[in-house]
């Protein structure tokens, strides 16, 4: 076999390999699936296995413990606070609206952006919510499956991400606890009039 038909040989064979072994380094460790060749579309897991819960902050204070979210796998639901302060799924029933729910959850886990989650929290009708996206991933020396959360704040007047809450594999406690801990954070670091609407000057602010 000449050189030149071997080269392309392995050229072949590399472009139709690389995608399989690329979806493995995404699922098997942190790594962005956009590295390494921009395969992302072939190297992203299952798009069902990933979950968005937008969590309704109406009633629940920062510095308390967050309320269980409970599991976060293969499905998109709107939690809010019930009758005995846990928090359970707010079905939306099928109307005018109901797509564009669906459609602004499909967009959130696909772009994963402040902007994308404040559309989202915008089309649930929620005013405040933490938006938090779970993708899968698999520990191929533990060989467990876990998820790795990120997390999204979206106020009556922002919306910016509050980061990876989990790129390892652990319990849905601590995730639930480290994801209090970062709102609780952002709800301490930020002065109180910066969350007043924009408007005139109040002269009684500089009392």
């Amino acid at each position: 076999m000449s050189l030149r038909r071997a080269t392309l040989l392995g050229v072949r064979v590399l472009v139709v390999a690389w995608p399989l072994a690329h979806l493995i380094l995404t699922v098997a460790t942190p790594m962005s699936r956009w590295k390494l060749g921009g395969l992302g579309m072939y190297a992203e897991p299952d798009a069902s296995q990933r979950s968005v819960l937008v969590i309704a902050l109406r009633g629940i204070d920062p510095q308390r413990p967050l309320p269980s979210i409970g599991p976060m796998t293969g499905m998109h639901r709107v939690l809010e606070r019930g009758a005995r302060g846990g928090l359970v799924p707010r079905p939306w029933e099928p109307r005018a609206g109901a797509g564009a729910i669906e459609a602004a959850f499909e967009r959130f886990s696909v772009l994963a952006s402040a902007e994308a989650a404040q559309e989202l929290v915008t089309a649930t009708g929620e005013g405040s919510a933490l938006v938090v996206l779970a993708l899968p991933r698999v520990d191929l020396r533990q060989r467990v499956h876990y998820h790795e959360v990120h997390a999204f704040l979206v106020t009556d007047t922002e919306s910016l991400e509050l980061g990876c809450i989990a790129r390892t594999p652990q319990s849905s406690v601590e995730i639930e606890a480290r994801l209090r801990e970062a709102w609780r954070a952002h709800a301490q670091a930020r002065p109180p009039r910066l969350a007043r609407r924009a408007g005139p000057r109040d002269p009684s602010e500089d009392d």
